[in-house]
């Protein structure tokens, strides 16, 4: 049983990029925490499948593309009332100054950043989001390192913990929350995409920096469920680094 204090048990969440790594297991974990989900991703297989692997029954799945206008808006008129948002949808490119393009970097934008402005924006505006809610949004330890290649994705994440500060004053007045949780390397689709470029060697190098070695989807699921819950009702417009002590590493 749940403490009473961390569960979600009549809550409904929207999860966005549902459908692998970090909010796949959101999700799961939102199950377990007797709480309600609506999933979103591109891949409804995926979306399927998860459903399948949850014990709730008041679940439920949108297909969209969250770089797609039209499929942001049919997100936002599907949507009922929720009582939280959690966005961990995201795409990383790493590229060298000098190969800088302004088109690449605003289509990394649209999904890391854009996506969310327009969810919240719209969900707010028709007043689906409930009293003494909680929005997580998903950021990256990427925003406070200065990682060579990593522009377009340091920044995009630097802004979710800008709009994490301004929002959590914004939605104050209605008992509602926002913060952000910027994970460290989590071994998921996304990051193994990305060492593809690696050797075993060079991971394992990077990985000794970790002084607890790399994290689990799991790892970041369950602080969200922290933020989610009444638990973290004192708590909002934090960044919180969750990295297995890699800032710490010297």
């Amino acid at each position: 049983m749940i403490p009473t204090v961390f569960s979600l048990k009549g809550k409904k969440i929207l999860v966005t990029g549902a459908s692998s790594g970090i909010g796949y297991a959101i999700c799961k974990a939102i199950d377990t925490a007797e709480g309600s989900f609506i999933a979103v991703a591109r891949r409804e297989e995926k979306l399927q499948q998860l459903l399948t692997e949850c014990t709730g029954t008041n679940h439920s799945f949108l297909r969209a593309d969250l770089s797609i206008d039209t499929d942001l808006q049919q997100l936002v008129a599907d949507i009922s009332q929720i009582d939280g948002i959690v966005h961990a949808a995201g795409v990383a490119r790493f590229v060298p100054l000098k190969f800088y393009s302004i088109a690449d970097f605003h289509e990394l934008q649209r999904i890391n950043v854009d996506s969310i402005l327009y969810i919240l924006n719209h969900i707010c505006k028709k007043k689906k989001l409930n009293k003494n809610a909680s929005v997580v949004l998903i950021s990256s330890l990427a925003a406070y390192l200065g990682t060579i290649g990593g522009a377009y994705y340091s920044a995009s994440k630097a802004q979710l913990i800008s709009l994490a500060r301004v929002w959590s004053n914004e939605l104050a007045a209605s008992g509602s929350r926002v913060n952000c949780l910027a994970p460290g390397i989590v071994k998921t689709e996304l990051v193994e995409d990305a060492f593809g470029r690696l050797s075993k060697e060079e991971i394992a190098i990077d990985e000794k920096k970790y002084p607890l070695g790399y994290g689990t989807p799991e790892d970041i699921a369950n602080p969200v469920i922290f933020l989610l819950s009444n638990a973290s009702r004192w708590i909002t417009g934090q960044s919180i680094i969750i990295d297995g002590g890699r800032s710490n590493y010297v």
